[in-house]
């Protein structure tokens, strides 16, 4: 019995930790849900406000992809991923998808990537704004780690995943998350462009 002793001694402990690792991925994918909800919800009120401006804008999309080329593309792209408009980047694909691949996808995620730069620090500004910053004070002290903690990875999954990445650009700025660490998932819009491009090439619309 003394030598299965230090063997059970140390059950306890196994069944004491493997529920803590499981917690903490179940928080933080709770969290994420949350902040995410909470932002489509947000989107979803700037959306509702200028949507009558929807179909002018996927118009504006093509007209400048049409007339003038790749500095149409990346002016309609950098617009849509600056700002929260009722508006896709995935609009332009079907119009587009037989020029220069290489090129357009340069242009697509350089403009994709400063657009979300640019909606980051519009958040991070906001938050500087004492009525807003009052507004989400209690928000942000219960998720700010996800921004902080599981920065990259939240920033990540919105880059390559088919919701308006403007959105998550400007809470990743109101909750003050590093600007390096942004920059690092924001890089993954070029996965993100360059397959929905292949995609579309090969006649099958993956995020449309």
């Amino acid at each position: 019995m003394t030598l299965n002793e230090p063997v059970l001694s140390t059950l306890p402990l196994l069944h004491w930790r493997l529920p803590r690792k499981k917690a903490g991925g179940n928080m933080w994918r709770k969290r994420f849900i949350r902040v995410g909800g909470a932002g489509v919800f947000f989107g979803l009120l700037l959306f509702l406000a200028v949507g009558p401006l929807a179909t002018r804008i996927e118009t504006a999309g093509v007209w400048l992809a049409e007339h003038v080329g790749l500095a149409g593309v990346f002016v309609y792209v950098y617009v849509v991923d600056t700002l929260i408009v009722p508006a896709a980047v995935d609009l332009l694909f079907p119009f587009v998808s037989a020029w220069n691949y290489l090129s357009l996808v340069a242009v697509l995620s350089g403009a994709s990537i400063a657009g979300g730069i640019s909606g980051f620090l519009i958040g991070r500004n906001l938050n500087r704004v004492p009525a807003i910053a009052r507004l989400t004070t209690r928000y942000r002290i219960e998720h700010i780690d996800l921004f902080t903690k599981y920065g990259r990875r939240t920033i990540i999954i919105a880059a390559l995943l088919p919701i308006p990445f403007s959105t998550i650009s400007w809470l990743a700025g109101t909750f003050d998350m590093p600007l390096e660490d942004y920059i690092v998932g924001a890089l993954f819009r070029i996965p993100r462009m360059a397959i929905t491009l292949v995609m579309f090439q090969s006649g099958i619309a993956l995020f449309g």
